[in-house]
């Protein structure tokens, strides 16, 4: 490999080093978000009584979801293999620190 090989190989880790590094500066600040979000999201469900509220300009709204479903536990699909129901699989990434 020459050396303008290496130089752009250098700069192209650079590149990746930096970029991870803002990527993980950046969902650390989302972490620390969801947190704070979590926090003030309890308090104010506390001082809504767990109902819907609305006060000067804001509404909290609170809508019930129905819970997933336990395929498990329905004794006529002990035999059905759902993997041929399944949607695509989708890629997930993680960016972690590894020093």
């Amino acid at each position: 490999m020459d050396i303008k090989q290496q130089l752009q190989e250098q700069d192209q880790d650079l590149e990746w080093v930096e970029t991870a590094d803002d990527l993980f500066k950046i969902k650390m600040k989302l972490k620390r978000l969801r947190e704070e979000d979590s926090k003030l999201s309890k308090k104010l469900r506390g001082l809504s009584d767990g109902r819907t509220t609305k006060k000067g300009r804001y509404e909290y709204t609170c809508t019930p979801r129905k819970g997933p479903v336990d395929y498990k536990g329905i004794p006529e699909l002990s035999n059905v293999n759902l993997e041929e129901y399944r949607k695509p699989s989708v890629n997930t990434w993680k960016l972690q620190v590894v020093e």
